[in-house]
């Protein structure tokens, strides 16, 4: 089966053949770890690590900047809690744990 590359929408909107529209989409990226296994069996290693991600280089490099921070439930599901203001990047902090 062919695989086609992802149409990079900052291409497209001068071209008059197409149309944007930019919408929620239920898509995420995600990642996990095992805190049963060393060195994250150590809350301050997550802790630090947590602090050491730059979401919004990530939302802005990876997504185009189309991207929102959010959480493992999805912010129209029942039971979303809004964290995204708990480990705010700080690429110093972890440095210090």
């Amino acid at each position: 089966m062919p695989r086609f590359g992802a149409v990079r929408t900052s291409s497209v909107p001068g071209d008059k053949r197409f149309t944007v529209e930019i919408g929620i989409h239920p898509g995420r990226a995600s990642w996990a770890i095992n805190n049963k296994h060393k060195p994250f069996d150590d809350v301050r290693v997550r802790r630090a690590l947590m602090h050491a991600i730059d979401r919004k280089a990530f939302i802005d490099g990876v997504l185009e900047g189309l991207g929102k921070r959010s959480a493992a439930t999805p912010r129209d599901r029942a039971g979303y809690v809004d964290l995204t203001g708990v480990y705010p990047y700080n690429p110093e902090k972890p440095k210090r744990c």
